[in-house]
């Protein structure tokens, strides 16, 4: 297990962890390091359940094309895992995709409300659709990104 107290711990939190989520954490880690901040924090995705994929599960084929082919970002290695309450513990920001899954954190894990945001729309769930589904799932999610990130660090680097 990777030490994470040099870091500041970023998670993005979706239904299945396999598609939403991981390209969310691609683009975010994209974003960190254009703005210089990969070496202060560090971004994961969780899954809320394994009901529709298995914990393991690779991220979707059609999100890994879209975030190499559009993107330049390289998520084929990733692997689905359910959030947990050290990684709820652990994580200074948890992010969920849509207002459900924030809602979801905050019933399950109460003492992580103040570390919970969400996007200011809910980002659909491409999941099992064709190729443009998830290239639009990632237009959704690009902006939206780069505007809780902006939040997120300004709001961080202001405690410090």
């Amino acid at each position: 297990m990777n030490d994470l107290s040099q870091y500041r711990l970023i998670i993005f939190v979706c239904t299945s962890n396999t598609c939403r989520s991981p390209m969310a954490e691609g683009l975010a880690k994209q974003w960190l390091k254009k703005n210089s901040l990969e070496l202060t924090y560090k971004v994961q995705s969780r899954a809320l359940t394994e009901m529709y994929e298995p914990a393991g599960s690779p991220a979707s084929e059609h999100g890994i094309e879209v975030m190499r082919s559009v993107y330049g970002v390289d998520i084929s290695s990733h692997r689905s895992a359910l959030l947990s309450l050290e990684d709820v513990n652990n994580a200074e920001i948890i992010i969920g995709v849509t207002n459900y899954h924030s809602r979801y954190i905050e019933q399950k894990y109460p003492d992580a409300v103040s570390k919970l945001y969400s996007f200011e729309s809910d980002v659909n769930d491409p999941w099992h659709s064709p190729f443009s589904v998830y290239e639009e799932c990632a237009k959704t999610m690009q902006p939206l990104i780069d505007k809780v990130l902006r939040q997120i660090t300004s709001n961080i680097r202001i405690r410090k």
